[in-house]
């Protein structure tokens, strides 16, 4: 049996300024008993000869790099190369809260049935100046609807993923149809009805920069067809659209047929039909930002010692919201 209990795995394409300091912060994070796993889809930026220079010196343990399908295919090769009980995701342009990674794996080994875990991340768009920082609050609250049997499935951001490994014949590969692999993902294991947990600690800063996904042109464009096909596949429903209506069973059965009974109801305000709607709740927590710097080293510096990643979710302490399902 592997003394790795957790595999960070990274992919990357053309990010090196970013990229370097991704590593920077997670070499200086990393555990003994710990690798990390990188595939590279063929840069031509210089990537290749960084991560090679850190493979040499024994900084990474496994390195590919060779042209991919994408985002979801490179995470899926370092899915079956990982050596580690746990695979942690980390992205090659945002920053990460090592605190609550450790308490995440922490959770996880003592843990054995939760077989994926997610949490909160905060969003800033470097790209605008000023611009303000965005808590994505919707995620959770979501989830814990999912939790308590409201909704069928749910959506939750993927940064701050972290799965077991040999849960992932059960829970499958990341899809390499979907532009946005984070959605489909997700709903697919809360619609499978997979052990999922959720960690109400912030786990990561989401960087929307000039390369990311969500800041494409077509990204719009993208998520609303993936919208459809999940819709399909695993009936998703976008809770920001829907309003759920959970009409009394005695007004249902008793009252339709009797119209007395209905109308002195309504006059006292009994056995109403209760809506229930799921809107986005994301929180600006900070507006008209200007970044200290305009170098990529420099914005994470700046996020680095800040306190975003020690923000209160909830005015309770920082937990962990479970559904195993047997």
């Amino acid at each position: 049996m592997s003394d790795i209990k957790l595999s960070y795995v990274i992919t990357t394409f053309n990010k090196l300024h970013y990229l370097k300091e991704v590593m920077r912060l997670l070499l200086l994070n990393k555990k003994e008993d710990e690798e990390i796993v990188i595939a590279d889809g063929g840069s031509t930026d210089g990537t290749i000869e960084f991560l090679q220079d850190l493979y040499k010196y024994g900084k990474v343990d496994q390195f590919i790099s060779e042209k991919d399908k994408g985002e979801a295919h490179g995470f899926n090769k370092t899915f079956l190369l990982a050596r580690g009980e746990l695979i942690k995701i980390i992205t090659d342009d945002d920053v990460y809260n090592y605190i609550a990674i450790a308490e995440m794996k922490k959770y996880m080994l003592e843990n054995p049935t939760v077989e994926v875990m997610t949490g909160n991340v905060i969003s800033v768009n470097i790209t605008q100046s000023p611009t303000y920082f965005e808590f994505r609050k919707s995620y959770q609250v979501w989830f814990q609807q999912w939790v308590a049997g409201n909704i069928n499935s749910t959506f939750f951001s993927c940064l701050p993923l972290m799965l077991r490994k040999d849960c992932i014949p059960l829970i499958g590969l990341f899809d390499t149809s979907y532009k946005h692999v984070d959605f489909e993902f997700s709903v697919r294991v809360t619609a499978f009805k997979r052990n999922v947990t959720f960690y109400t600690g912030i786990v990561a800063i989401g960087l929307v920069n000039e390369k990311s996904v969500s800041a494409s042109p077509e990204a719009g464009r993208s998520l609303e067809i993936a919208k459809k096909r999940l819709s399909g596949n695993y009936q998703f429903v976008d809770q920001r659209d829907v309003r759920h209506e959970k009409v009394p069973w005695f007004r249902k059965i008793v009252l339709k047929k009797f119209n007395l009974l209905n109308k002195a109801a309504n006059k006292f305000n009994l056995f109403q039909t209760k809506t229930e709607f799921y809107p986005y709740i994301d929180e600006k927590i900070k507006e008209d930002v200007f970044l200290p710097t305009n170098s990529t080293a420099g914005i994470f510096n700046y996020f680095e010692n800040s306190s975003l990643l020690n923000l209160a979710v909830d005015k309770n302490d920082k937990i962990f919201i479970q559904k195993c399902v047997s």
